[in-house]
């Protein structure tokens, strides 16, 4: 961010129900969570705004470029796009016995763990940490790009109960979040980025298929892109980002 800073305003935010952000109890629906920023945006006296976007940020920022163009100067995606409409056919079992390594085995559990209302707050509140150093033991290729002190951050940000029904909101909105992409137009015309690391496959098709002429850059990484591969990250924004601005 700081270097974005250096020829940009960079507004970082806690989406709906993270971090310092409220967490009511409905409207979890990314729709209306790409509301919530277009009001953020309005807020501020902007008019137009680059939106970048990782993993659930990415399903915010979909919605935000489609229903707000008149707004949106360009989109990132970081490691995920917008919601698939494969998701719906995700399966209760895997197609096989699993390894043990997630890299592997893509099986994505916590989809169908934060539909169960009540329980994940009960599991995880006060045991953050244990629930969050598996996605990084999982899904980082390198291990130092998160500290234990950054580790320690976000576990107590996520500790309790309240941020935790928010996080399992996100989840039990994805019905409707694929209601409301399959309404959307087929192929939006924004000019839009990709970089991908463990979800490129995913990040690839999405955009291939619903944004017209994307950008999409593989890198060797995990899911993590932004921390684990920080100035390559930093460059591909501000290369395209200029693009986009004509310089």
């Amino acid at each position: 961010m700081p270097k974005l800073a250096e020829s940009h305003r960079v507004i970082a935010v806690d989406i709906r129900g993270m971090g310092a952000s409220d967490k009511p109890e409905g409207g979890y629906d990314k729709k209306n969570m790409a509301q919530d920023i277009y009001e953020l945006i309005q807020s501020r006296g902007l008019e137009k705004v680059h939106i970048v976007g990782h993993d659930i940020g990415g399903h915010i920022a979909y919605p935000f470029s489609v229903l707000y163009p008149e707004a949106t100067l360009s989109t990132t995606y970081l490691d995920v796009g917008g919601l698939p409409a494969s998701t719906s056919q995700m399966t209760l079992l895997p197609p096989q016995v699993l390894s043990g390594e997630f890299r592997k085995d893509f099986f994505i559990w916590w989809f169908a763990f934060h539909q169960v209302h009540g329980m994940p707050e009960q599991l995880i509140e006060g045991r953050a940490h244990i629930y969050l150093d598996w996605f990084w033991d999982s899904l980082l290729y390198d291990q130092d790009a998160i500290t234990e002190f950054d580790r320690a951050v976000y576990a107590d940000a996520y500790n309790t109960p309240a941020a935790i029904r928010a996080g399992d909101g996100w989840y039990q909105a994805y019905p409707q979040d694929l209601i409301d992409n399959a309404s959307f137009p087929e192929k939006i015309d924004v000019p839009s980025l990709g970089i991908g690391g463990l979800g490129y496959g995913l990040l690839a098709d999405f955009m291939e298929n619903r944004i017209a002429n994307p950008k999409i850059v593989q890198l060797d990484v995990g899911h993590y892109v932004a921390e684990e591969a920080p100035e390559a990250v930093t460059d591909l924004i501000l290369d395209f980002i200029g693009d986009s601005e004509g310089q």
